[in-house]
């Protein structure tokens, strides 16, 4: 019961970020339609975002089940904040540097091949402010990744909602002379308030550690343990870069409309498995220790199928009355019935690649419970940024539809490669275990 109602609470928690995401892109298609604008929009926050999405992930995916772990060693604890410090901060500030530098040449000149963008955009400008979001974004992923690891699951869920709130504040602000340039600032003042907050509510933790943070991490060391992690949480990120190379040529707007649909299905999933994916990490982290594999497949097997069977309610829900919901979110002022129709037949098809999102975020949570499964995640993570991306290259001739069907099949694949192995390695490592 109490599991249950944590997960309520951080399911709501969740749905007030999603509420709040959600009223900034009405706000947003009211006032630009399926655009060139609101393309340009998308289109220069595609690179910083899949960027700032994948560090993020990583160090989810990869320090919350070690935080959790060493609660009851603070000593120890606090090495791996340190060291995680400074692994996060020289990469994100090279990433930073390196984006600033050739973010505007490698944007306009190698990716827009289709579509121009919206005339009269400083694109230098709003890629800077992009990439310094980037590395905002980073730090504030460290940091909820150790309010979860110390499973102070409330508090990382409410940190989450200021970047929403910054965003909706400018576009209160500049409502009549809004620009993508207002909306990069009000983003950027949002996480620079959460980073803030986050600072003060984990200062014990770091205290101590920020000399420690500035040294050069070794590169055999610290690189290459992220690099997995990273590769792994790819998948949740990739489809910004690839729908701004092919989604953008299929068509003024259509690159608006598969984020729009993309993040209400994100929304959508969220609500779902926001509590289940961060509450379960220290469940499955105690059932390995413990070693009995039977308890371990019973457990995540449970686990799956509850989440598939929400899943497809919600997929269900989707395909019936996808574009009742599109027309009730969207339909006003400059967002019209053709592009109602236009974003609800997205969504439906990737309603239905969403029931295989979702088993797949919790199973490679739970896949990072094991030690070492960083290269086996790097594998299936670049696998399906590989296939999203080909699928869309060889599709998009056929339109913005054969792209959300490429979305459906690339996570279908990738479940089944994850589940498959969960299965295997669990047999082989838990009953290694329970045998000494």
């Amino acid at each position: 019961m109490k599991i249950i109602r944590s997960s309520l609470i951080l399911s709501m928690l969740t749905i007030s970020g999603s509420i709040l995401g959600l009223i900034s892109n009405v706000v947003l298609a009211s006032h630009w339609g399926l655009s060139k604008n609101f393309d340009t929009y998308f289109f220069v926050l595609s690179i910083p975002l899949f960027a700032s999405s994948l560090l993020s992930s990583s160090i989810s995916y990869r320090l919350t089940p070690m935080i959790s772990s060493l609660e009851d060693r603070i000593i120890d604890l606090k090495k791996i904040i340190a060291s995680s410090m400074s692994e996060i901060l020289w990469i994100a500030t090279i990433i930073t540097i390196l984006g600033i530098t050739l973010g505007p040449f490698f944007q306009s000149k190698l990716f827009l091949q289709g579509p121009k963008l919206e005339q009269g955009i400083n694109l230098t400008l709003s890629i800077t402010l992009g990439w310094i979001i980037f590395f905002t974004q980073v730090a504030l992923g460290f940091l909820t990744a150790l309010l979860n690891g110390t499973r102070r699951f409330y508090s990382a869920s409410l940190i989450n909602l200021f970047p929403y709130i910054g965003s909706l504040i400018c576009i209160g602000i500049f409502k009549d002379t809004l620009t993508v340039t207002h909306l990069l600032l009000g983003l950027l003042f949002g996480l620079i308030l959460a980073v803030g907050i986050s600072s003060i509510l984990t200062r014990s933790l770091l205290l101590g550690s920020f000399e420690e943070c500035f040294a050069l991490p070794k590169i055999n060391s610290a690189y290459s343990r992220i690099l997995g992690s990273t590769l792994a949480s790819s998948c949740f990120s990739f489809q910004a870069i690839s729908d701004a190379i092919w989604a953008i040529r299929t068509g003024e707007g259509n690159l608006s409309a598969i984020n729009l649909s993309s993040r209400i299905i994100i929304g959508s999933c969220s609500l779902i498995i926001s509590g289940p994916s961060v509450l379960l990490i220290p469940i499955f982290t105690d059932l390995i220790k413990q070693g009995n594999a039977n308890h371990f497949r019973k457990k995540y097997n449970s686990v799956i199928g509850i989440i598939m069977l929400l899943g497809s309610i919600l997929a269900l829900a989707i395909l019936f009355f996808g574009a009742d919901i599109v027309a009730l979110l969207f339909l006003r002022n400059q967002f019209n019935s053709v592009d109602v129709d236009i974003t609800s037949n997205i969504l439906v098809i990737m309603a239905l690649g969403s029931i295989f999102m979702i088993m797949s975020v919790i199973s490679l949570r739970i896949l990072f419970c094991f030690p070492g499964q960083e290269t086996y995640g790097a594998v299936i993570g670049s696998t399906w940024c590989l296939i999203y991306f080909l699928g869309s290259m060889f599709f998009y001739p056929k339109g913005i539809d054969a792209i959300a069907w490429t979305y459906v099949v690339s996570w279908a694949l990738y479940f089944m490669m994850i589940y498959l192995h969960i299965r295997k390695i669990s047999e082989l490592s838990l009953e290694r275990a329970s045998s000494k």
